[in-house]
């Protein structure tokens, strides 16, 4: 591959990118390929190209994950704290869970007013599919339970 060729890399490992109606965990760089090696939420790997287009000349973008833009109703999304959520929905500055469970483990229902920044609990992802697992595990624990269909939290003890 010459230098002309060669693409820098505009995400580093670690980092949870979305695009093309999917969401991806970047677990290495190949930089003789030119490519991302990342995997699903479903911990199934895949290869993103650097810079690349669909095949009909549309240029495919993909962007840092955020909250802000790209959660959705019902992702699980977890802090480096540990702190980790059922996400229902943005509202200005805040926005609001199904129900949570906080850095110490305690289950709590939701709540309207958790706040995006970065400053209390960490950094903010997607949770993976082993975290996914530990927050049902630990929600069952507590005695609760997630309707998924009717995106209602259930007391498994009432």
């Amino acid at each position: 591959m010459t230098e002309k060729e060669k693409v820098n890399p505009k995400f580093k490992v670690g980092d949870l990118i979305s695009g093309a109606n999917s969401v991806y965990r970047i677990i290495s760089l190949n930089d003789e390929l030119n490519s991302y090696i990342a995997i699903t939420q479903d911990d199934e790997e895949v290869k993103i190209p650097y810079f690349f287009d669909d095949g009909q000349g549309h240029m495919c973008s993909y962007h840092l994950w955020t909250v802000q833009n790209d959660a959705k109703e019902c992702d699980i999304i977890t802090y480096d704290s540990g702190w980790t959520c059922i996400f229902k929905g943005i509202h200005g500055m805040w926005y609001s869970s199904y129900c949570f469970i906080t850095a110490e483990g305690e289950f709590c229902p939701g709540y309207e007013d958790h706040s995006i920044g970065s400053t209390i609990n960490g950094n903010v992802s997607l949770a993976t599919k082993e975290q996914r697992a530990l927050f049902f595990k630990r929600m069952i624990e507590e005695g609760y339970y997630w309707d998924a269909k009717n995106k209602k939290v259930i007391n498994l003890q009432k």
